[in-house]
């Protein structure tokens, strides 16, 4: 998300936008240099709310 902000482009459509808008929605707005801890730990708990956006056929399994 960071990375296509500072690029000021998104994904065009599909799961991979849907997935885009939410991490986006969540992670902090700021491109400047900064720790990014608090950045993993979003992502780090946006990543089982994601697998959603697969098909259920494509979804990981639970360990």
């Amino acid at each position: 998300v960071r990375a296509l902000r500072m690029q000021g482009r998104a994904p065009s459509g599909g799961p991979l936008r849907a997935a885009f808008d939410r991490a986006a929605a969540v992670l902090p707005d700021g491109v400047a240099d900064r720790p990014l801890d608090a950045d993993i730990a979003i992502a780090a708990d946006l990543v089982p709310h994601l697998a959603r956006l697969l098909p259920p056929e494509e979804r990981p399994r639970p360990l």
